[in-house]
């Protein structure tokens, strides 16, 4: 009988030992796997558009947007991207807009760019030109390991000529952080490698003068452009209209592969 307590006691004992041995999980643990049951990645384009009331012209004046919105994946970081997407837009759209507007939608504030050409033509009922605004994110590129976001706005609100201007940035999507492309690739491997590409499509030698050639670098110093961002088949980097040349000489887009930079840390 004796024996018998011995051994439950000891098969007690045991159990008692195991679950204390047991660990709770960490936050770290829990968000490790949540992160990995977060369903993949995707990229959808959200679309407001709105057109001229009773226009029987051809070229009535209209707003569109068309936004490129993360879904699933990490929370954080989606948020994080959407957010920084959802501003620029909205930043773009209100410094078109008559009059101040707050966190309106999008919807009212394609209705307000409308009511500021309705102003316009009371002021300039004569005026025979129309508006519009095109804002387009199609072409943002959700990879494995980073979203480009590329934003294209193309419009005109009176003037010589519509203007177009594209906006690039990149993120990580481990982190939702922003990608520091001249940090991770180094400043002086992209400058050597965007000049080259950048002579090349303008067919300049090395030797040729940029600003005797038309273009406006200050000093005539080379510099990278504002715009890059990361794409399947390398670093994307965009010249827009005006920044360093005329209007008639348009945007200048370039591509450096990343076989042709020295970080070993492609993304592809």
């Amino acid at each position: 009988m004796k024996m018998h307590r011995a051994i439950i006691l000891s098969t007690l004992l045991f159990a008692a030992v195991a679950c204390n041995n047991e660990q709770p999980k960490s936050e770290t643990d829990t968000a490790t796997i949540e992160k990995e049951a977060a369903e993949p990645w995707e990229m959808d384009v959200e679309v407001f558009s709105k057109e001229e009331k009773d226009c029987a012209s051809d070229e009535c004046s209209y707003i569109e947007l068309r936004i490129p919105v993360l879904k699933n994946g990490d929370t954080d970081v989606r948020s994080n991207i959407n957010e920084y997407v959802d501003s620029y837009i909205r930043e773009t759209v209100k410094t078109r807009l008559p009059e101040p507007i707050g966190n309106a939608s999008f919807e009212v504030m394609c209705e307000s760019f409308l009511e500021g050409y309705e102003l316009f033509k009371l002021e300039f009922p004569d005026s025979p030109h129309s508006w519009f605004l095109e804002l387009n994110g199609d072409s943002s590129i959700l990879a494995d390991e980073y979203f480009t976001a590329s934003l294209l706005s193309y419009e005109y609100m009176g003037g010589a000529h519509p203007n177009s201007y594209t906006h690039l940035q990149s993120f990580d999507l481990e982190t939702g952080n922003r990608i520091d492309i001249e940090s991770k690739y180094g400043l002086d491997n992209l400058l050597t490698e965007a000049e080259a590409k950048f002579r090349e499509a303008h067919s300049l030698s090395e030797s040729d003068d940029l600003n005797d050639a038309g273009f406006l670098f200050e000093d005539g110093v080379f510099h990278l452009p504002e715009n890059m961002g990361l794409t399947p088949k390398g670093v994307l980097m965009i010249y827009n209209s005006y920044e360093v040349a005329s209007y008639s000489v348009g945007a200048t887009t370039i591509t450096i592969p990343y076989s042709e930079l020295d970080d070993n840390d492609e993304v592809l």
